[in-house]
């Protein structure tokens, strides 16, 4: 038989692999940049932060896992790494050993046998156990190391604070600064950093050391991955020639000619007293940059209504004019500016008009709150394009004939908050702006009170029988019992449309009997008179911070150390009396 009938696929040698099936036990593996041995498995453990941190880490999808050399230093910078998905197995593998001798059958030599060497001749199984669906691996740079001194108070300090030790916190008092920055000490240890290497010691052969007591920042380097540098003259700089103000000497700087200026709106807060008159300079300049006519249509707006949210605005011009408002970003700060907090927060306002001086202002109060249904993430690059393009694309299993035949008729439940092509926001987008009860053509759940055209709280918006004299921060112009009752109906209207019902004005005869300004109209839950944080990402309501939860933690260690020598001095006295 020649070789290529030995070899080939309808020889009588070649044979199918064998199919064996596969466990379905799961393993997790940490690739631990460094050594580790049976013994020093827990040690191991403990520098990537217990069984906890594994825990979190393969088990919560925790994707960042640290480690730290020095695990009982909280100034220990930790190593990064990073979980990712593997498709590993897990074997186990089984060795059989014979040994057998190679010496000559029927030898009389003694000397032959001895001297021939055995041989190991084994036999290897291997046997799958299981699978490693994520692997820890460390692939970034450590970061600089600084072990600071351990004497010092501030240390102490920080030290009794990761405990919560309630005593040494007390006891802790700032020690009076002597400003002995530099230290004399004979230099003992040539690699210490804290010794100037050129400083030369004194008369008594002392070398000068760093006294500062300088604690460590978090983070020194924020790169992880090294990168290669191509030292290179940047193409955009100039340079400009600028004189001292103070002492007017001239000095020549290298600046980037197409450096980013910013053109934001001016924000304000509710406490603010004043309101922005006019634009900034530096805003100003860019009026001939932009399109007078589109210009003249915002002054325009803005007089016929002095607030208006930015989706409301942009509903007011076509496609190409909204989507050129949108990216040209001097528009809007050449004729509003904006509120940070309070009723009217993230509107644009007139320059020159304070709505909390005009009560005829409370219907343009933005009302807002959380959406649960509102998908988490970004369309596809594929459906964006199609959306473009004014159609829906063709769906899977039909033809693109078939699809341009069904066009849509209906309106989506939800369209994206951005406007995408002119089809699109011709038909729909010229009202997202606005709740009449029966459709939701918005996923973000926020609308100022002169959009909402649903009946029964246009009733309650116009009603000015319970106004406020003055105008409050967290109701604006109306009271906290009317304010609650719009808030309730139109969160009760809003989610029955989601959920594919129309909410009835019979349907919330409920609300509108509850009477009381301390309880909420939606869902029966003291309304606090806190003042709201200016942070406008924490939209979180009634969630202690882990501060707040360390400082009571703390102030119950507290409480325990003053109630303990009460207990003593009751125990004394209860023994004086049974000695008398």
């Amino acid at each position: 038989m020649s070789a290529g009938e030995r070899s080939g696929p309808g020889s009588r040698e070649s044979r199918e692999a064998t199919l064996h099936a596969l466990p379905s036990t799961s393993f997790y593996s940490v690739e631990y940049p460094g050594y580790v041995s049976p013994g020093s498995i827990p040690a191991a453990i403990r520098t990537l932060g217990g069984q906890t941190s594994l825990d979190q880490t393969f088990k919560h999808n925790n994707n960042i896992m640290e480690l730290k050399f020095r695990p009982d230093d909280p100034f220990s910078h930790p190593v990064c790494g990073e979980a990712t998905s593997t498709s590993n197995l897990v074997l186990k593998i089984t060795k059989r050993r014979k040994k057998k001798s190679h010496a000559a059958e029927g030898s009389d030599s003694a000397m032959d046998v001895d001297s021939t060497p055995a041989v190991e001749a084994g036999e290897f199984i291997a046997e799958v156990m299981g699978s490693i669906p994520k692997t820890v691996r460390f692939r970034s740079m450590v970061d600089f190391q600084y072990a600071p001194d351990t004497s010092d108070r501030i240390i102490q300090l920080q030290k009794a604070m990761e405990k919560l030790d309630a005593r040494a916190i007390q006891a802790f008092r700032f020690a009076p600064e002597k400003e002995d920055y530099t230290a004399y000490e004979r230099r003992s240890d040539a690699n210490d950093l804290s010794w100037d290497p050129e400083a030369a010691p004194n008369e008594d052969g002392l070398c000068p050391k760093s006294n500062l007591r300088l604690l460590p920042p978090p983070l020194f380097s924020r790169q992880g991955i090294q990168q290669n540098y191509d030292y290179s003259a940047n193409v955009a700089s100039i340079v400009q020639t600028i004189v001292d103000e103070q002492t007017g000497e001239q000095k020549d700087r290298l600046i980037n000619k197409h450096r980013f200026k910013g053109l934001s709106a001016i924000c304000i807060m509710y406490e603010d007293r004043e309101v922005p008159q006019t634009a900034p300079q530096s805003i100003e300049g860019t009026v001939p940059a932009v399109k007078a006519a589109l210009l003249a249509r915002l002054k325009e707006l803005f007089e016929q209504r002095p607030v208006w949210s930015r989706l409301a605005l942009l509903n007011q011009f076509s496609a190409l004019e909204a989507k050129e408002i949108h990216y040209t970003k001097s528009f809007i700060p050449l004729v509003a500016y904006i509120f940070n907090d309070g009723p009217w927060r993230d509107t644009l306002v007139r320059f020159g008009y304070d709505p909390r001086l005009d009560p005829s202002a409370r219907i343009y109060q933005r009302l807002y709150f959380r959406n649960k249904h509102k998908p988490h993430g970004r369309a596809s690059i594929t459906k964006r394009r199609s959306a473009a393009q004014g159609g829906a694309g063709p769906s899977e299993g039909s033809t693109q004939g078939e699809s341009q035949q069904q066009p849509e008729t209906e309106p989506p439940m939800f369209l994206p908050e951005r406007f995408c092509a002119a089809a699109c926001y011709q038909c729909y987008y010229r009202d997202s702006h606005i709740f009449d009860g029966v459709h939701a053509l918005r996923d973000v759940a926020g609308w100022q009170l002169c959009d909402i055209h649903d009946p029964l709280l246009k009733q309650l918006i116009e009603d000015d029988s319970e106004l406020r004299e003055e105008c409050h921060e967290m109701d604006g112009w109306y009271t906290e019992v009317c304010m609650e009752r719009i808030r309730a109906i139109l969160r009760r209207k809003y989610f029955g449309v989601l959920d594919g019902q129309i909410v009835t004005d019979e349907d919330c005869g409920d609300i509108l009997a509850r009477v009381g300004p301390r309880r909420s109209m939606s869902q029966g839950r003291v309304v606090t008179t806190k003042k709201p944080r200016a942070d406008r990402r924490n939209r979180a309501k009634n969630v202690p911070g882990p501060e707040e939860i360390t400082a009571a933690r703390l102030r119950l260690a507290v409480q325990r150390i003053e109630e303990e020598p009460e207990d003593d001095e009751e125990q004394e006295g209860e023994g004086d009396g049974g000695e008398e």
